[in-house]
């Protein structure tokens, strides 16, 4: 594991730049793998609980008795479809069933130019203890989102295989994937989802959370290592509306949840708060997979941040994600607020600027993380003007209002404003956001004319 992802699990960084990949090697190249093999490659393991439950899922997938042909020794395959087809292994007792024609629910069907194999794993206790209304209800919920997914992602990985299993249980995920990628494209050629089953299909925040499963984890079979990606496009298709039980909100889960203290590539599934501002700025759903598609493992937190700056899809708008999450504006859809978990505070930290004798000026630092904003307000006293001059340089963009009004003022090339304060103080809230790979330093001067 590299030196920098060392550094930044020490520092408890989680990144939305997750990139953890399993490969597991089976007895398909018996000359090379005598032995069944799993091989766990963390390139940068900022996420070391997340990638040691994939690496558990792996190790599962490896306990299958697989026979591939001759065909599948390129593309290794979990479940293998052909007449030694397994359920998954239920994790309890580690024992594989075969499926029967009643577990099977979709057999290669065609969805959005992929092949889709839909089943419950056979004798589940979980499962088999269901009614047979309850399992219909289950399963109907189960097509619809796979349908609605794969339809909506019909132009991405065309011609991909899809193995989807629901499981009574699964150690405390509500889904996971592994994905099975070409050797020398990289490209995902079969992707393995195992889903939690529902135990009420009739409560709401079960059944929004199964179909938002089954979409997010479908994502991740086009893109599966980073996490607030494939949260924006369940939160797409179905956004959690009229729904707002906070069981379903959990500590980083969702946009909800995003931490405006954090950097953007420190966050995971909170992430897609900002992918949900891109969409309603006018930027596609096409163009966002194409940038989330492009990304590649990189070796250390400080990487990442150098990368996201040079990435004009997010360097590009970050200082209007600023001003529209200061002001609660982001939504999943025009009717459907994003109502925020850890908004800015409604009063700014406020610095009452000193009567000062006319020439004088008084400064105060503004240091801005990489990848994050923050605001303040500076209360002029009465009867004063001002000349304020704002930070510079790279990476820096800020805005001003006057307290109480609606509308953030963009500076120019000068980067400063006057201020008249009548017979009363007048208060200016300064919004300034960091998009640089590096801490962005500089100074507000307030200048008494």
């Amino acid at each position: 594991m590299p030196n920098g992802a060392v550094r930044a699990c020490q520092q408890g960084l989680s990144s939305i730049l997750w990139t953890c990949e399993i490969r597991y090697m089976r007895r398909w190249q018996p000359h090379l793998f005598p032995d069944e093999v799993i091989v766990v490659t963390f390139h940068q393991s900022v996420n070391m609980l997340s990638c040691a439950l994939f690496a558990g899922f792996a190790a599962l997938a490896a306990a299958l008795p697989t026979q591939p042909s001759s065909e599948e020794a390129a593309t290794p395959q979990l479940f293998p479809r052909a007449t030694s087809f397994k359920c998954p292994v239920y994790p309890r007792d580690k024992a594989s069933e075969t499926c029967t024609e009643d577990d099977i629910i979709w057999d290669n069907r065609s969805v959005g130019g992929k092949s889709v194999t839909l089943y419950f794993t056979a004798n589940d206790p979980i499962i088999s203890a269901a009614s047979s209304a309850q399992r219909a209800a289950a399963r109907k919920l189960i097509e619809d989102a796979t349908n609605r997914a794969l339809t909506y992602y019909q132009n991405w990985a065309k011609g991909l295989k899809v193995y989807l299993g629901v499981v009574g249980e699964l150690e405390g995920m509500y889904g996971a994937t592994l994905p099975t990628r070409n050797s020398t494209t990289r490209a995902v050629e079969h992707c393995d989802i195992i889903m939690v089953y529902p135990d009420d299909t009739a409560d709401p925040v079960q059944k929004l959370r199964m179909l938002k499963v089954v979409v997010h984890e479908l994502y991740h079979c086009i893109q599966w290592w980073v996490e607030g990606s494939a949260r924006y496009f369940d939160g797409v298709l179905y956004p959690p509306q009229g729904i707002t039980d906070p069981s379903l909100l959990e500590l980083g889960a969702f946009a909800e949840e995003y931490n405006p203290k954090k950097s953007l590539v420190e966050q995971t599934y909170e992430a897609a708060l900002y992918y949900h501002f891109l969409e309603q700025s006018g930027v596609s759903a096409d163009k966002i997979n194409a940038w989330i598609s492009s990304k590649t493992a990189r070796g250390s937190f400080e990487d990442e941040l150098l990368d996201a700056a040079s990435t004009p899809i997010l360097a590009d708008h970050w200082h209007a994600f600023a001003e529209a999450f200061a002001d609660h504006g982001i939504f999943y859809a025009p009717d459907n607020h994003i109502e925020l978990s850890n908004p800015l505070p409604s009063v700014p930290i406020t610095i009452t600027v000193p009567d000062l004798h006319a020439g004088a000026a008084q400064s105060y630092a503004v240091d801005i993380p990489p990848f994050t904003f923050d605001r303040a307000r500076l209360t002029f006293p009465a009867g004063t003007q001002h000349r304020v001059g704002l930070p510079s340089g790279k990476g820096f963009e800020c805005s001003y209002r006057q307290a109480g009004t609606a509308t953030w003022k963009q500076f120019g090339d000068a980067a400063s404003f006057n201020v008249k304060a009548g017979g009363n103080h007048l208060s200016v809230d300064i919004l300034c956001s960091c998009n640089a790979g590096v801490l962005c330093q500089g100074r507000v001067v307030a200048a008494r004319s």
